[in-house]
């Protein structure tokens, strides 16, 4: 299973289907501009339920107070060793590795919005030993010198692909063709040496804005095409600020790339370019949900979700994908997990599981946003995230969240259910924590 290291547990809901017991890290985020935490601890959460839990009272939630060993030496690891104020943003789990997004050196130009990542520091759960990749030196080689600012941002995901392990990493790049503006891109990398996989096209980058996007203004060319802009005058905002990103294999063995970018306000899955040559569907969309705006017209796309909700007014962040859903409404279907850090008229973060449910696009047809419609269910948090969050679904309709940013609060992971409950697992300590994501994490589970 998609980071996870499964083993044998016994004794645990013996009457239930599936005894499942997750050590979750609390990660602090911390970069080398603006505020940050003076000792960014890796902390851990316990939980324990059953794979068919539909209430937050059904799971045991609490801080692990002793490695054990599933957790080894990433107890209380002290991400600040050779470099760096925390995670940048956040960190994986495959095998007996962890792998961390560290930013160790500010950036030319500052901080834009959640970046950089320099590092891909590479701890080993035994002796708590790390290696590490330099991301900038990899960029740099396989960017043009042209490109003036290109740096690994937010968030990556890591999977075996015959017998070797890979990241797929969300990079921010200018884009010269969009007149400097900044866009995002994935890039692909050997975790074993940092070696560069280009796409079946043969490209070492895979750019969202050239490969999926559109600058047409008429609507319905920006149903199967994200929408960019060219903008004008000297400053160039960055789009759409692409935080999440997501590899998986659907149960009917087609790969796939999902991502999120939080000023556009969806989430968006694509054909797996590193997989399938652009002739064979390869980086083409196959589905999104969400409300994209549409310009110049001010209008608002509405994916997946119903024809008259309101606009996701604070973007959203990261995707989770589950195999199989427990939830009662999508029960056996394959979904992906996503957090809404705002909606307009609310006071509060959502998270939303929806169906995936595939759409390729033909020749000659015409569209509308209804050929993205699925399936979905959706649940309020217990606070508003101004940035970050991420969230999965675990059990019947029940979500693990982790609260990004969130004004005058401490981070935390919060439980919370289709019925309304909620169960919050604040990081200890008094200073502001930032927790990006609730996927670092080994789990355990018994038949």
């Amino acid at each position: 299973m998609k980071h996870q290291l499964i083993v044998s547990l016994v004794g645990l809901f013996a009457s239930s289907v599936l005894a499942i017991t997750e050590y979750v890290a609390l990660g602090p985020a911390g970069l080398q501009t603006g505020p940050s935490i003076s000792n960014p601890v890796l902390k851990w959460a316990e939980l324990q339920y059953s794979a068919d839990a539909s209430s937050v009272g059904e799971v045991f939630f609490s801080l692990l107070n002793k490695t054990n060993s599933d957790v080894g030496a990433w107890f209380d690891l002290d991400l600040s060793k050779g470099g760096g104020k925390g995670l940048a943003l956040t960190a994986k789990i495959h095998g007996d590795k962890l792998y961390a997004y560290i930013q160790k050196n500010p950036t030319e130009t500052g901080e834009k919005g959640g970046c950089c990542a320099d590092t891909l520091r590479i701890y080993d759960r035994t002796t708590g030993d790390f290696t590490e990749i330099d991301l900038d030196s990899l960029l740099t080689k396989i960017f043009p010198s042209s490109v003036s600012f290109h740096h690994a941002t937010h968030t990556f995901d890591i999977e075996s692909e015959g017998g070797k392990v890979f990241a797929w990493l969300m990079v921010q790049y200018d884009d010269a063709t969009l007149g400097g503006t900044p866009t995002n891109a994935a890039v692909m990398i050997s975790v074993a040496d940092g070696t560069v996989q280009k796409t079946q096209d043969g490209d070492a980058y895979f750019s969202f804005s050239q490969h999926i996007g559109t600058t047409s203004t008429v609507y319905s060319d920006s149903i199967f095409k994200v929408q960019y802009h060219q903008p004008s005058g000297q400053r160039k905002p960055e789009q759409w600020h692409g935080n999440g990103m997501l590899r998986f294999t659907t149960k009917d063995g087609v790969k796939l790339l999902a991502i999120t970018h939080r000023a556009d306000h969806e989430a968006v899955i694509m054909k797996d370019p590193y997989t399938y040559t652009a002739a064979n569907g390869g980086g083409s969309i196959l589905q999104r949900f969400g409300t994209p705006g549409h310009t110049p017209d001010s209008t608002y796309h509405r994916f997946g979700v119903a024809n008259n909700s309101v606009e996701w007014s604070g973007g959203c962040h990261n995707v989770f994908y589950t195999a199989s859903s427990k939830t009662t409404q999508l029960l056996g279907l394959e979904t992906i997990s996503l957090f809404v850090n705002s909606i307009d008229g609310s006071t509060t973060s959502h998270v939303f599981e929806f169906a995936v449910k595939l759409t390729e696009q033909k020749p000659d047809v015409k569209y509308d946003d209804t050929v993205f419609t699925t399936k979905f269910v959706s649940a309020s948090c217990g606070f508003e995230a101004e940035a970050a969050g991420g969230t999965r679904v675990i059990g019947n309709g029940m979500f693990l969240v982790a609260s990004g940013v969130v004004t005058g609060a401490q981070g935390m992971l919060e439980l919370i259910d289709a019925k309304g409950g909620k169960k919050d697992l604040a990081y200890p300590g008094t200073e502001n924590i930032q927790l990006y994501d609730p996927f670092i994490r080994v789990v355990k589970s018994s038949l």
